[in-house]
């Protein structure tokens, strides 16, 4: 049987490698995963710790090592939640935002050459069949 999570893993690993020598080459200070933090909390406002690794589906206190470091970076702010003095709302400073901005660019950049000779029917398929695993992944999660 065929090993989609081997190809997939792989591919993985090998964007995220072109995309921190891109990040690295053009002087972004942040690295791929830590642009994908910003990203979350770009789209979301009043988003805390505990959404984001749900979202990533991550461990709480590997994001929170992640935010602790973005943090001393001087790229996000904790504000403490009005309603709960116990959750924080994470926020992108304006240095930040410069720094997100900056990679955001580097990042479509990236992601437009990897897609150099793939068709968009073949990007349609691909799509169809990651939603396709991805539906029968939840589907085993929730049984």
């Amino acid at each position: 049987m065929y090993n989609i999570g081997k190809d997939m893993a792989q591919t993985r690993r090998l964007i995220i490698s072109v995309m921190s020598k891109a990040f690295q080459e053009n002087g972004v200070i942040i690295s791929p995963e830590q642009f994908i933090i910003l990203k979350i909390i770009d789209a979301n406002d009043d988003i805390i710790q505990q959404d984001i690794a749900v979202f990533l589906q991550k461990d709480k206190s590997a994001i929170m090592r992640m935010v602790n470091k973005l943090q001393g970076m001087k790229l996000l702010a904790r504000v403490p939640s009005e309603n709960d003095k116990r959750k924080y709302h994470v926020l992108i400073t304006k240095q930040g935002l410069k720094e997100f901005e900056k990679a955001e660019m580097i990042h479509t950049e990236v992601l437009s050459k990897l897609m150099v000779n793939v068709q968009k029917d073949e990007i349609e398929i691909m799509q169809n069949l990651l939603g396709k695993i991805q539906t029968n992944a939840k589907e085993i999660l929730n049984s």
